[in-house]
């Protein structure tokens, strides 16, 4: 067993942690940043790549977020933290620009550089650091790194990313030419001349098919946009809406009985899941030129 650092050195190597963290993105980096402002936490955040990563091969220059800015990693729990994403664009002398250009959104490009701008100013990260087995020795989870490291934690926070669905049939064609969503900008074959598939009905979705088609030098022959959903339907916005984001719905959701929790959910998808309208309009324009 790991020997416990003495009383008042809470940031010794070998003492236990308040926190440790498994996954630097944006759940796991926004739970770092907030505990910044409390020095007393003991908390660290392992990830196993070099450095922040947040959906490469989808980052379209184009691509809008579909949620406010101040939706960041801090503000709606602490506005004051140095950490936003308001402090971000002073600090990167873009402040009044950002003013300027009375955006209806936040580009997904520049949101990520916000994020990656935190996770390597926060002291609490490790970068290339995998984690090779978590166990617990009944008085604390024990960490243990690819490097052979180990570190004991009284919490834990995993966040480690959803896996991409890749579904049963197109395992054995995964390769140049069947790929999952997430690698598209990743891909350097030219779809020039050839037939496409696209399967989802989302925004990446939508995104990647409004690519397709106006990308200089390689449109394709033909694309073809299968979903199961019944319509490309656009994203539920407004003071309404937004409700089901609010602190006290989230409380009141959790006194709800199993199969109201569920009822809640179906009738929620389109308030995080739809199409940004701008992509629907620049999708349908497109279509009608053609």
């Amino acid at each position: 067993m790991t020997t416990l650092a003495p009383v008042g050195s809470p940031n010794a190597p070998d003492a236990i942690k308040d926190l440790i963290g498994i996954g630097i993105g944006p759940f796991n980096l926004s739970i770092a940043a907030l505990l910044d402002s409390m020095p007393k936490m003991n908390a660290v955040f392992f990830d196993q790549k070099p450095e922040f990563v947040w959906h490469a091969g989808l980052m379209f220059p184009g691509s809008i977020l579909q949620t406010s800015f101040l939706k960041d990693l801090v503000t709606p729990v602490l506005p004051t933290s140095s950490h936003s994403f308001v402090n971000y664009l002073v600090e990167q002398k873009r402040f009044y620009d950002f003013m300027a250009g009375r955006f209806t959104g936040v580009s997904r490009t520049e949101f990520s550089s916000y994020m990656a701008w935190v996770a390597h100013r926060l002291p609490s990260t490790r970068w290339d650091s995998g984690v090779r087995e978590v166990g617990f020795d009944g008085e604390a989870f024990l960490v243990e790194l690819d490097n052979g490291l180990k570190n004991r934690a009284r919490n834990l926070s995993v966040a480690t990313g959803m896996k991409p669905n890749k579904p049963d049939w197109a395992a054995p064609h995964i390769g140049p030419t069947c790929f999952h969503a997430s690698d598209y900008l990743h891909r350097a074959a030219s779809f020039s001349g050839k037939r496409v598939s696209v399967i989802g009905g989302g925004q990446t979705g939508a995104e990647i098919v409004l690519d397709l088609l106006t990308a200089p030098g390689r449109e394709p022959a033909q694309v073809s946009w299968i979903s199961n959903l019944p319509r490309f339907s656009p994203l539920e916005e407004g003071g309404f809406v937004d409700q089901v984001f609010t602190p006290g719905y989230v409380s009141t959701y959790q006194t709800l009985p199993q199969l109201g929790k569920r009822s809640e959910i179906a009738g929620q998808k389109l308030a995080s899941d739809g199409l940004t309208p701008a992509t629907i309009d620049a999708l349908y324009e497109e279509i009608y030129r053609r």
